[in-house]
């Protein structure tokens, strides 16, 4: 289902594309989180399951929210192609975005497993919406921190 809205504003969009270099970058992360989802369900013998395992090892869920951070900035991404930009889109994709994506999903998987009541199967319902918000803000989010910290330590 999110796969075929995401085509169909594609389509709908692709005149209104002025930035091609964020526009291949939403699609990059598109099929990077398929590509994880994939891997996923053909290599996990279960996938869905009611008691996790509470240990780090627990790899099939940190994937879960990596695919659901991956889709969030993907659709970030596709929105922001519709606007030119002066920076290219491949260096920050590749270096602050791939870190902040990774630091959202394991924050919510280490956030969720606090509690024994997240950490069984609504886990997965509650990090899928919850990743996808947070990656999907995640242009504003890191502007903010950075304004921030340059608050605290004085750099304007």
């Amino acid at each position: 289902m999110l796969y075929r809205n995401y085509i169909s504003i594609v389509r709908r969009n692709y005149d209104k594309i002025q930035d091609k270099g964020r526009f291949i970058g939403s699609i990059i992360y598109l099929v990077i989180g398929l590509v994880i989802l994939i891997f996923m369900l053909i290599w996990g013998t279960t996938f869905f399951y009611n008691s996790a395992p509470k240990d780090v090892t627990n790899w099939k869920r940190i994937l879960w929210c990596l695919v659901w951070g991956c889709w969030g900035f993907s659709y970030t991404a596709l929105q922001q192609s519709k606007v030119s930009h002066n920076d290219p889109a491949w260096k920050s994709y590749i270096s602050k975005y791939l870190v902040a994506i990774l630091f959202v999903a394991s924050l919510v998987f280490s956030i969720l497993h606090l509690s024994d009541k997240t950490s069984n199967y609504i886990f997965y319902f509650l990090s899928a919406p919850i990743t996808f918000i947070l990656s999907f803000n995640i242009d504003r989010s890191i502007g903010d921190t950075i304004n921030i910290l340059k608050t605290i330590l004085g750099k304007s």
